[in-house]
Parts: structure tokens; C-alpha cells; sequence
């Protein structure tokens, strides 16, 4: 089983302000497969805030909207598709 325990915010990883975590739950087999923090009122703020400076103190708001996208670490594919073998 896959565990995190940081949340990603101010592009660095912290640790969130309570020790609450959501279960991952698997689609095909309905059994747990990780947990990942459940982030606070807190959690969020500071997310927001550190986003809103990133967009008003970074590149952001003068960048094309391509270039955007290459820069943005969730624009980045996180694993590879595997297409199915089935024929419908």
C-alpha cells in the first residue's frame, strides 16, 4: 500500500496541520491502496495563498498559455496509459 503524508504546496511538500488521511480506493478491486492526507480549512488556505502569490509575483500572468502548460507539474502525465486489448 502506497502512503503520503505531505501535501504539495508553495512548490514544496509539507506536512498537513492534522493527521486525518482519505483512504485510495481501487475502482477495480475495491480494496484500499493508499492513503493520502486529508487536508484542513488550513491546509487549503495556505494552498490558495501560495497559489494567489504565484500568480501575482511569478511568470504566470504574462506567460502564453502554451508555455503555461509545459511548466505546470500538473500538467505532467503521472503514469502511461496503457490502451486495452479488448475489441468492442
Amino acid at each position: 500500500m502506497q502512503i503520503f503524508d505531505t501535501l504539495f504546496i508553495g512548490n514544496e511538500y509539507v506536512k498537513p496541520e492534522s493527521g486525518d488521511v482519505i483512504d485510495v480506493v481501487s475502482p477495480h478491486t475495491e480494496q484500499v491502496i493508499g492513503q493520502v492526507p486529508d487536508a484542513s480549512p488550513a491546509d487549503i488556505d495556505k494552498a490558495v495563498a501560495a497559489a494567489r502569490d504565484a500568480f501575482d509575483n511569478g511568470p504566470w500572468p504574462t506567460m502564453p498559455p502554451k508555455s503555461a502548460a509545459r511548466r505546470s507539474p500538473g500538467s505532467r502525465p503521472r503514469c502511461r496509459i496503457v490502451p486495452s486489448r479488448s475489441r468492442i
